[in-house]
């Protein structure tokens, strides 16, 4: 309503941007990001979620460029550093993803989102120590489930089991997530018997 009592102006299509991410409308707010950045394209925060969106969709190319824009405007923003060493890190580029995300923690070392890309990234390399503190750390910081659910597979793998089941125990009591459920039965079952 207020964008029809005002001229056009960025805020107003950002914040409409960001609800329409809340309820899960996808493309409105991707709509809503580019009509902010036609606006005020030097707006580092909609380059971010409109980054973040295209990554959703799929369209990592666009992502990227978004992050690059982005980084060119501000060359030490945390959260597009940490995006870049995301879409780097799936893509399989893991040296340049943890440059990125080296950078991203250099400027917020309490960015939770970092320390879980590069727990992942070490859970891929099978280095389970590392990705276990990574992971440690970023629930610390207040990461989400998503990540809690990620750590209990690390201690799965490292057969901690007691410690495993515990985290998904925790993605349970939140979600009804089948595979948790699944794993929490098969770290119940190791612990059982020792393994």
């Amino acid at each position: 309503h207020a964008l029809t009592l005002e001229p056009p102006f960025p805020e107003g299509h950002y914040n409409c941007g960001d609800a329409r991410l809340e309820l899960g409308d996808i493309t409105g707010a991707l709509a809503e990001f580019d009509r902010t950045l036609v606006l005020d394209p030097r707006n580092t925060d909609a380059l971010l979620n409109r980054a973040g969106v295209h990554a959703e969709l799929g369209d990592e190319e666009a992502a990227l460029r978004d992050v690059a824009t982005g980084l060119e405007l501000e060359p030490g923003h945390a959260q597009l550093l940490s995006l870049k060493g995301r879409l780097l890190a799936e893509r399989g580029e893991a040296d340049s993803a943890l440059d990125a995300l080296a950078a991203a923690l250099a400027s917020d070392p309490d960015l939770s989102e970092a320390w879980a890309v590069k727990a992942e990234i070490a859970f891929g390399a099978g280095d389970l120590e590392t990705a276990a503190a990574d992971f440690d750390r970023a629930i610390r910081l207040g990461g989400g489930i998503e990540i809690r659910y990620n750590r209990g597979l690390v201690y799965e793998a490292a057969g901690r089991f007691a410690e495993a089941a515990s985290d998904f125990e925790a993605v349970l009591a939140e979600t009804d997530d089948e595979d948790a459920r699944a794993h929490r039965a098969s770290c119940l079952r190791g612990e059982r018997a020792g393994v």
